[in-house]
Order: structure tokens, then sequence, then C-alpha cells
């Protein structure tokens, strides 16, 4: 058991150590978010599929976007997260999701329906990535009026 938290310690001091030589930790606080990170970003992933679902399912059965709401998304099985910031566009037919968690060291992802766009039909991590999370949970629903 000693053994064992030796180990454990001298691992977080090198990754302390190193970290903090090569200027990739602003502080030695921070490491334990950066260790979580993954776990938030396995949150996020599901909660965006969960999401592009539920979007689906709004679709299918209304036969478009018109009225769309955040409980209405509810109503097919999507609730927002407590540490997920989620912005949701729906222009006509297409929907643009991106979504990140608060914690730092996450990761943004992004879902959309456009054809030919890289995370078309896929939840993915978004090409430019923000310098920092989001300071809120919030979810933003914007749906562009039809022409």
């Amino acid at each position: 058991m000693h053994v064992r938290s030796a180990l454990m310690s001298m691992v977080a001091l090198a990754v302390v150590g190193i970290g903090a030589s090569t200027g990739t930790l602003s502080a030695a606080a921070e490491l334990p978010a950066r260790m979580f990170a993954p776990a938030y970003d396995a949150t996020t992933v599901s909660s965006l599929h969960d999401l592009a679902l539920a979007l689906a399912s709004y679709d299918l059965d209304a036969g478009g976007y018109d009225g769309l709401t955040v409980a209405a998304l509810a109503d097919w099985g999507w609730t927002p997260g407590s540490r997920t910031a989620v912005t949701i566009w729906v222009s006509g037919a297409d929907v643009h999701i991106v979504g990140q968690d608060v914690g730092a060291g996450s990761t943004q992802f992004e879902y959309t329906t456009a054809p030919g766009a890289a995370s078309s039909g896929a939840v993915v991590p978004s090409v430019t990535q923000p310098a920092a999370p989001p300071h809120d949970a919030i979810v933003t629903l914007v749906v562009a009026a039809r022409r």
C-alpha cells in the first residue's frame, strides 16, 4: 500500500515538474483539473450525442424545428448537463451544436447535420479550441427564421 502511494506521489511530482519546466501548466493547482478533463469530455460527447438524437426525433415528429425549446428537447430525452455549456443553431433543416464542459482543460466538441462539414453526423472536437472553457453551464438556442 505504501509503495503504491509513494509511486503515485512520484508520478504526480514528475508531471508537475515537467509541466512547470515546459510552461504547459500555469500552476500546480491546474493539474487535477487537467487530469479529470477526459472524464468531463466523455460526458460532453455523450450529452451531445443525446442532444443530436433528441433534435432528430423532434424534427421527425414536428416536421421541422418551429417551436423548438429546451423543454421540448427534454420531452425527447435530453436535458442540459449541470457542467456543460451548449449552443444550438438551427437554420432550416440544418443543425449545428457546440458544447464544452466548464472545467479547466476540457475540450470543445461540435456536431452538425450540414452536408460536407467535418463534423457532419458525428460529435468531434472543434478544429479551433477556445483559450479558456466557458464560465457558465448554459444552453443557448438560436433558431433562424424560415425564408
